[in-house]
């Protein structure tokens, strides 16, 4: 039988947070949108911007993406820029290791776990086949070029073919 955190009642945070995990849990997660929102602060009784991920999944509430999240999705998903995360499929795991300054007896965090799922595959949107990596290029790699230079995942016989059509 399941148990349900406390904090993951309906009146808890909007957020996603480690009491939505289960021991050892790991949640494969479909980004849908990366934004910069405001967001209240209730201990310090403030507001603040944060990048917020939103994900495709309904059950899986947005996530406050903080920098060490942010640099893993990046280097995970081979770019900087969260246009092209839009998607992708990471997995998001709580670190029982990570402090909290706020409430040292109660550490633990939401991060990325640092190997993309295993269903993590992108098909070309033109001919429909699985990306793969080519030569020195991950399919990663290959994926994050098309979507910048033509707007869509293609596969490299296909990016070459579209490359060539615009000479």
């Amino acid at each position: 039988m399941s148990k349900t955190h406390w904090k993951a009642l309906a009146d808890a945070s909007q957020y996603l947070g480690k009491q939505h995990f289960g021991p050892d849990e790991k949640k494969d997660v479909t980004i849908e949108s990366v934004e910069e929102q405001i967001v209240e602060n209730h201990a310090k009784r403030t507001k603040e911007v944060k990048a917020i991920i939103h994900f495709k999944e309904p059950d899986v509430r947005p996530l406050i993406a903080n920098k060490t999240n942010r640099q893993k999705i990046a280097e995970l998903l081979d770019s900087p820029f969260i246009e092209d995360w839009s998607g992708r499929k990471i997995t998001l795991w709580v670190d029982p290791k990570v402090p909290n300054n706020f409430d040292p007896g109660n550490s633990g965090a939401v991060r990325v776990w640092p190997v993309l799922p295993k269903d993590e595959h992108v098909v070309c949107e033109d001919c429909g086949v699985l990306i793969e990596p080519h030569g020195d290029f991950s399919a990663n790699k290959i994926i994050t070029m098309s979507r910048a230079k033509y707007g869509e995942a293609l596969c490299w016989e296909c990016a070459k073919a579209r490359k060539e059509a615009c000479e």
